[in-house]
């Protein structure tokens, strides 16, 4: 017992406390277990992207992906207009698009120089349409030719804003399907200057009755929708997109009817296609709005889209009528935007400013 103790004590102590430890320190550690090993070296060994294959032997890296074979790059990455291998040496340099069906197809740089789809930018076997514009094979695919291609179309779209938004729902909307002359003369005429794929206006028309001593002048207002015009050979997803755009326009003009900001106005039409877009399963027609440098359509889509987000609905009707006209204000300001040229004439030649009285304005 006395033996023991002095082997703890002292500088024995330290003698016994380094004779354990010398082995423990010393021992062979230059290798974990042998599972421990395989797992090591199997993470180490890399895995093709495509067939899943350990590769062994030299590898193409694109990326950030691993390619066992040019036949394995070629089915991640391959031109979509000549098919040729991209990543390689002799095609190192590629663009990508997404296209309208969501999917992200590559280019190589000889592809990437020739005119792309007027619609997407693809320049996957183009074709003309009879106008002159580019169209690629994906787009001309879901591409409206007809009016009967369009209906579903505008039946979907307001149905998804009567369902998600509380819009009224007008099943009698006239459509037409026009080629791009027509449409471009028509929106001409409605004085709108945008690369819309759709138009939509609504015309203000009423009855108006002067008294004989042209002191009073009695109005009855009633809105009617000039039709939904859709421009041929549009893509169906951005032809949707643009009918709810213009459907908007008609919504905001029942409820509000002029915004003198016009920032205000396009920007709430756009917030709701871009929102309709991402319910229609294509996010990216939305995503191209964030980046939009256009003072109007733009910036009025980042203002009224983050308030929509931030402050909701509610608040957003109440701004947007804060920043708006109703029609009888509208008429007060600018009767000859309403009254026929001989009314206008009359009053003008008698130095008439009669009382206005508002009739119904059905809505």
């Amino acid at each position: 017992m006395n033996f023991i103790w002095k082997l703890f004590t002292g500088r024995n102590f330290f003698l016994v406390l380094i004779a354990f430890l010398v082995p423990v320190f010393f021992c062979d550690r230059s290798f974990p277990q042998s599972s421990t090993h395989s797992q090591i070296l199997k993470r180490a060994i890399p895995v093709c992207s495509v067939c899943g294959k350990n590769i062994v032997n030299r590898y193409s890296i694109v990326r950030n992906e691993k390619f066992c074979s040019e036949k394995c790059l070629a089915e991640r990455y391959s031109c979509a207009n000549c098919g040729v291998t991209l990543g390689t040496s002799e095609n190192p340099g590629f663009s990508t698009i997404r296209d309208i069906k969501e999917r992200e197809i590559f280019f190589c740089s000889r592809c990437t120089k020739e005119a792309g789809c007027s619609f997407c930018a693809s320049r996957k076997k183009t074709t003309s349409l009879r106008d002159g514009r580019l169209i690629c094979s994906t787009c001309r695919e879901l591409a409206i030719f007809t009016t009967e291609d369009a209906r579903p179309i505008l039946k979907a779209a307001q149905d998804m804003l009567e369902k998600e938004f509380g819009f009224p729902k007008n099943p009698d909307i006239p459509l037409k399907v026009l080629p791009k002359s027509e449409f471009l003369q028509e929106a001409k005429n409605a004085l709108v200057t945008t690369e819309a794929l759709a138009l939509h206006q609504t015309n203000v028309t009423g009855q108006f009755f002067l008294s004989e001593d042209g002191r009073e002048l009695q109005i009855d207002l009633k809105e009617l929708d000039s039709g939904m015009l859709i421009l041929e050979g549009a893509p169906a997803p951005m032809a949707f997109d643009s009918i709810v755009h213009e459907l908007t326009h008609e919504f905001l003009c029942r409820k509000f009817y002029h915004f003198e900001d016009a920032k205000i106005e396009e920007g709430f039409c756009e917030s709701m296609a871009a929102a309709c877009s991402i319910l229609n399963g294509h996010p990216s027609l939305a995503e191209r709005r964030i980046s939009n440098p256009d003072p109007i359509y733009g910036d009025g889509f980042r203002l009224i889209y983050s308030m929509l987000q931030e402050k909701g609905w509610d608040e957003t009707m109440s701004f947007l009528r804060k920043n708006s006209i109703s029609i009888e204000e509208y008429f007060r300001e600018h009767p000859e935007e309403f009254l026929d040229q001989e009314t206008m004439e009359y009053l003008k030649k008698h130095k008439l400013k009669p009382e206005i009285k508002f009739g119904s304005i059905q809505n």
